[in-house]
């Protein structure tokens, strides 16, 4: 009569349980692992996001102010900058000009003459600020065009201009008063909340922005286009 035997190459129920527990624990410490990266990649990129917001909307501001048409063509008309503090801790300027399209974005019909619009407007919550790029094309439309809004940046506390005549800076121009000519160039300021709930304070950025076409204005003029830097 033959003996049963238990298999030698059988796992014991000990050693299952075993091998089972290091199993969820290294599956443990490789998503402690993993969460920690995750965790620090995502900080870091909340830390650069505000300077990359401000960047592009630098260069959107840039790209315009170097497309500036002279205000004394067909259908180029002024160019009119406004200091606009109101005291209140948020600094928003506006400014509008005429600019001439990029090539290859010019639609069959609408010329290539565009009227931009830079400003501040007030947050939903009105406790920070949204700047706006309005852009109006086809300006000979029998009816008035209707300009397309877009936000450039949001959380901002400040967008600052302020005016190069060739000489002097000036906080406001307004090309009526000064021979119908562009600054030759802009200054421009954004300064933007950091937008952490661990950190404080606010980013800021400046600019100066050459302007192709600008040139010195008459110096009887320059006197009325606002109060020097």
């Amino acid at each position: 009569m033959s003996k049963s035997r238990s298999n030698p190459k059988a796992f014991t129920m000990l050693e299952l349980m075993l091998a089972t527990t290091l199993i969820a624990l290294l599956a443990a410490s490789l998503y402690a692992s993993l969460r920690i990266g995750m965790k620090a990649g995502q900080g870091a990129l909340a830390a650069v996001d505000p300077t990359r917001r401000l960047t592009l909307a630098m260069d959107l501001i840039a790209q315009d102010f170097q497309a500036a048409a002279v205000p004394n063509g067909t259908l180029a008309g002024s160019f009119e900058g406004q200091d606009n503090g109101d005291g209140t801790g948020l600094n928003s300027d506006s400014v509008s000009f005429y600019t001439i399209a990029p090539a290859g974005t010019v639609v069959a019909g609408t010329g290539d003459i565009r009227l931009v619009a830079l400003y501040g407007q007030p947050s939903p919550d009105g406790r920070d600020i949204e700047l706006v790029r309005d852009l109006t094309t086809n300006l000979l439309a029998p009816q008035p065009a209707v300009p397309t809004e877009e936000v450039l940046c949001r959380g901002l506390r400040m967008f600052n201009l302020r005016y190069y005549d060739g000489a002097n800076w000036f906080d406001s121009w307004d090309s009526n008063s000064l021979g119908k000519v562009l600054p030759t160039a802009v200054e421009v300021t954004l300064q933007i909340n950091r937008g952490r709930a661990d950190s404080d304070g606010t980013i800021g950025m400046v600019r100066i922005v050459p302007i192709p076409c600008g040139q010195p204005s008459d110096a009887n003029s320059t006197a009325s286009a606002g109060s020097a830097g």
